[in-house]
């Protein structure tokens, strides 16, 4: 099977993880190149990488739902330059349920909440490099689950990497 680059954890207020750092402070807010970085895994294609520079944060928003609110919410965060690695959202009980991957969290939570937009949480993730083929989803969550790593979010963010959140960080890093 081939092994794949990857991104370590998303930094959060929260516990931080050994090792892991962040690249919010990179000039364009991007993770560095993969080369010479991380170390293979084996039966999974991907590597998880213990550098700063592959950090980020996931912030969950809740907006009113209704037409705009979105739209303000994007606005706010190119106003500020902050970039979107990846999105999820869906609505429930009349409010919008984001959730926003960024490299920055502190300028992106401070534009967000300047613009009057809640953000209701801001938590460690971890990225995972994943294959882009059939059964991928499967091997990695059955990885976890092997680990006892019960998982809590799970969304895609670009270039194939799995947003993943879990009751154990370092479990599930380990299990990668």
């Amino acid at each position: 099977m081939q092994v794949g680059p990857a991104h370590s954890v998303a930094k959060s207020g929260r516990a931080h993880s050994a090792g892991a750092t962040s690249y919010a402070e990179s000039p364009q807010g991007t993770p560095p190149s993969d080369e010479g970085l991380g170390s293979e895994i084996c039966g999974i294609a991907g590597r998880i990488e213990h550098k700063e520079e592959n950090m980020a944060t996931d912030l969950r928003v809740t907006l009113e739902d209704r037409p705009g609110t979105l739209a303000d919410m994007g606005e706010a965060l190119g106003k500020a330059g902050v970039n979107i690695d990846a999105m999820c959202g869906f609505t429930c009980g009349g409010e919008g349920v984001i959730h926003l991957l960024v490299a920055n969290g502190v300028l992106a939570r401070r534009a967000l909440e300047e613009a009057g937009i809640m953000v209701s949480d801001e938590r460690e993730v971890l990225l995972y490099d994943a294959e882009d083929r059939p059964g991928m989803l499967g091997e990695v969550a059955r990885r976890l689950a092997k680990a006892g790593v019960n998982l809590d979010l799970l969304y895609k963010a670009t270039q194939t990497r799995l947003v993943i959140g879990a009751d154990d960080l370092e479990k599930a890093r380990a299990a990668l």
